[in-house]
Order: C-alpha cells, then sequence, then structure tokens
C-alpha cells in the first residue's frame, strides 16, 4: 500500500534484547551449578585392577560355584587402618562347585570367609567395599582362592 514502509529494526525491541539475556544467564548459572555439584555426587577410590590374569597366576584354586548358604560367624571385629572404625562380623558362604578351572578337581564344595557391616548406616561415605551373596539369587561365581 502507499504510504506504508516496512520498518526493519536497527536493534530488536528491549523485550527480546532481555529475554535472549536472561537464557544466557540461566545457561550460565546452570553450568556452574552443575560444576560446583558434581564433586558432591561423585565418589571414587584409588584401588588396584586385576586382570584375570593376575588373579589366575595368583590364586590356588579357581572354580566357578553356585552359592549354596551364608551364615555369621561368632567373630566380630573391628577393619584397620579405617577412620571412623568399621564394626564388622564374620560371615560364612558355601559354594557349591560346578567347575574346578586351577586346582583339585576332586572338590564338590568350597567356603569363602568374608565380613559384613555390623551396622550398615554405622559407616559413612568412603567406607569399606565388602563382598555380600544372596543365596535365593541362585547366581554363579568365578571364584579365586589364593592360601
Amino acid at each position: 500500500m502507499k504510504g506504508e514502509r516496512n520498518c526493519h529494526w536497527a536493534f530488536p525491541p528491549s523485550n527480546y534484547l532481555l529475554s535472549t539475556l536472561f537464557q544466557r544467564l540461566m545457561g550460565y548459572l546452570l553450568a556452574l551449578i552443575l560444576l560446583f555439584a558434581t564433586p558432591f555426587l561423585a565418589e571414587a577410590r584409588i584401588s588396584q585392577f586385576w586382570s584375570y590374569q593376575d588373579l589366575d597366576d595368583r590364586a590356588d584354586l579357581v572354580v566357578i560355584g553356585l552359592v549354596t548358604s551364608t551364615t555369621d560367624t561368632t567373630e566380630a571385629t573391628v577393619l584397620p587402618y579405617l577412620h571412623p572404625d568399621a564394626h564388622v562380623i564374620g560371615e560364612s558362604t558355601e559354594f557349591r562347585i560346578g567347575v574346578v578351572l586351577k586346582g583339585d578337581h576332586n572338590l564338590k564344595s568350597c567356603v569363602l570367609h568374608h565380613y559384613r557391616l555390623a551396622s550398615p548406616s554405622g559407616v559413612g561415605l568412603n567406607g569399606p567395599a565388602l563382598v555380600s551373596f544372596d543365596s535365593k539369587a541362585r547366581g554363579h561365581y568365578l571364584l579365586f582362592f589364593d592360601s
């Protein structure tokens, strides 16, 4: 139409600038929150990596076994070198051997002595990493025994 002009902004309207600025600030804020929160969520410890070859070289007996029972022992102790103290109770887990890969091939069962925390809530972050077995799960385990 005659007399109308197309208006091209040299600068966008102020509400557009505010919206873009707000989006950028929120992006930076989110990045900062994630940057500072991640160390509190991440947990790690230095430990040795054992390859299957390392485990086999060191083991006297290597079997694939099925858990048949886990029972508490009368042993109650404190694990050394941990602060705060980690009070533990001894457990004995019996395995029915399916296959002997290394060692006495006449074995039909074996027993593993291990520990569980006396009070799971008693040790905070960075507590001991203890093994546990569920006899109802019927899972097979590859076990390396060293005398």
